[in-house]
């Protein structure tokens, strides 16, 4: 009767559903909650360090008084993340992330609580307070004013901001933001245009707008917005811009402050590389993404032979055809003597092309490299382990090659890797009569992080190295999809040199039974990561 009465009256009157649909929407849009009460003390405290986000002395101002008012954790916390900021020590830094970790686990969702009713979706801290937040579109517009006078908010990731970004555009919190996160939102051209003609951007140094729908023509808009000066962080991956593009990212007057470029799955081919590599604008660069380009050898010469990017300190070239012969000419360039982290995995190099690498000279700095995917046996393993290029590395990524335990003991017997802390060889063949080896190798002890998940590892292997006192400085152990069982699982738990692990996988081994995860849980706690850990 109720739903014939309501078509009755549609027919009577039909501004009647009109009336109902605006009913409906103004029910579904977000009202600005109450501001939180405070006391006039702290509210006015709390408003110094919004003002003036950068201060670090008005936070550890307001630090010692929660501390005298009772809450000495949450003033601990504040000061934790802000020794974090500064400091360069590798163990401290580490025992205060793991006190971070800890106070977060215990008090991060009621010190955040009261930005829910924003719409906060993922509020992350920084220096003692929620900085970075994820937001609606509809929220963001709606409820910006309440919500940025809580917190010193300079990092936003929006969602579903589509319909949205002309109201976006004139927001004035924008202001606020060092950073503005729109990726794989689809805003398309006209959303890129109502974004830079906002009027509150001059704050603005990152900005993602990967995975936008971007067209070739979009990317010139950026030249045309001269409050984007101070932007040193641009990503527009995953936006079909095309090799003719580029040339509006590397004009000298569009973005000068520009530093660290994402272009991945740009379809920048070696045309477009060869643009950039021509560019003196890249001299200023330090941070270059290529990967999925289809850049073969040619353009990777072009880059090689370049005297500019020699400030590059990051370059990554993964998922690109490059193959042995782009690992030639890259190992011929003396430009890039600056990089700490290259990636150029998936990208064909075999054994041959390892053997180069580990040969290139001027990677005396290299801190991180992945290698990942490029088909290396233990031929090209041993190569690297016997290359002096990779001295300062302390990050080694091998997943999914072909490395078998004659490689990983090479690895571990390097001479050269005597910095080396973390090393991925997930997906490889290593069984356990290599852990066992490995075990007495030299450059174990070293490491604080090992993967060695899905080799074809069982209870010897993990026997072996539950009883090693070499793994005693390690914090994260992966041993996921191996055949580890019980025998296994009783002798990690009850090793005495796995006291320092904050981390260790065990996921994907069949024959873990619950009687065999129950030691392993009152042993390592948190720490432990099994298969009923993802249900």
């Amino acid at each position: 009767m109720r739903a014939r009465s309501s078509l009755n009256r549609v027919a009577l009157r039909p501004s009647y559903l009109a009336r109902e649909q605006a009913r409906r929407e103004a029910r579904e849009r977000p009202f600005p909650p109450p501001i939180p009460l405070l006391c006039p003390a702290e509210k006015a405290l709390r408003d110094a360090v919004v003002a003036a986000p950068e201060a670090d002395k008005l936070r550890l101002v307001y630090a010692d008084w929660l501390e005298r008012n009772g809450e000495p954790g949450r003033a601990q916390f504040i000061r934790i993340q802000l020794q974090l900021e500064h400091c360069a020590d590798e163990a401290e830094a580490e025992s205060l992330h793991e006190r971070e970790r800890e106070f977060l686990r215990k008090h991060g969702a009621s010190w955040q609580a009261e930005l829910e009713p924003w719409g906060v979706k993922d509020g992350r801290f920084r220096r003692g307070f929620v900085e970075e937040v994820t937001l609606t579109g509809r929220a963001f517009v709606s409820l910006s004013d309440g919500l940025f006078a809580l917190a010193p908010i300079r990092r936003v990731r929006l969602i579903a901001v589509a319909p949205f970004m002309d109201e976006v555009a004139r927001v004035p919190q924008l202001t606020h933001l060092a950073a503005l996160d729109l990726a794989d939102n689809q805003i398309g051209d006209a959303g890129l245009k109502a974004l830079l003609s906002s009027e509150h951007l001059h704050e603005l140094t990152e900005l993602n707008l990967r995975g936008n729908w971007l067209a070739p023509e979009s990317i010139g808009r950026f030249g045309a917005c001269p409050l984007l000066a101070h932007l040193t962080h641009l990503d527009v991956s995953d936006n079909p811009i095309g090799p003719d593009s580029v040339s509006h990212l590397i004009t000298p007057s569009a973005l000068p402050s520009l530093r660290w470029v994402k272009l991945n799955g740009a379809r920048l081919t070696d045309l477009g590389v060869e643009r950039l590599a021509k560019a003196p604008v890249i001299a200023s660069w330090r941070g270059l993404r290529l990967a999925g380009n289809d850049i073969g050898p040619d353009g990777i010469r072009a880059l090689a032979v370049s005297p500019y990017p020699e400030g590059l300190t990051a370059l990554h070239l993964r998922f690109n055809p490059i193959g042995p012969d782009g690992a030639r000419a890259l190992s011929a360039s003396s430009a890039l003597r600056s990089l700490h982290e290259l990636d150029i995995g998936y990208t064909g190099l075999g054994d041959a092309g390892a053997e180069v690498l580990a040969r290139w000279a001027v990677l005396s700095s290299l801190r991180d490299c992945s290698l990942a995917g490029n088909n290396i046996g233990d031929p090209g393993a041993t190569a690297l382990a016997g290359g002096s290029a990779f001295a300062c590395l302390r990050r080694l990524d091998l997943t999914s090659n072909r490395i078998g335990d004659a490689g990983a003991l090479a690895l571990l017997r390097s001479p050269h890797l005597g910095q080396l802390r973390e090393l991925v060889l997930t997906s490889n063949f290593v069984s356990d009569l290599g852990v066992q080896a490995l075990c007495a190798a030299p450059r174990l002890a070293g490491l604080r992080s090992l993967s060695l998940a899905w080799n074809r590892l069982g209870d010897v292997g993990a026997c072996a190295l539950a009883g090693s006192a070499a793994v005693a400085n390690l914090r994260s152990l992966d041993l996921c999809g191996n055949d580890i069982g019980l025998r296994g699982a009783r002798a990690l738990a009850s090793s005495p040199h796995l006291s320092s692990l904050r981390r260790l996988v065990l996921s994907e081994n069949p024959r873990l039974w619950d009687s065999a995860i129950a030691p392993l849980r009152e042993r390592f706690g948190r720490a432990l990561i099994v298969d009923s850990d993802y249900k």
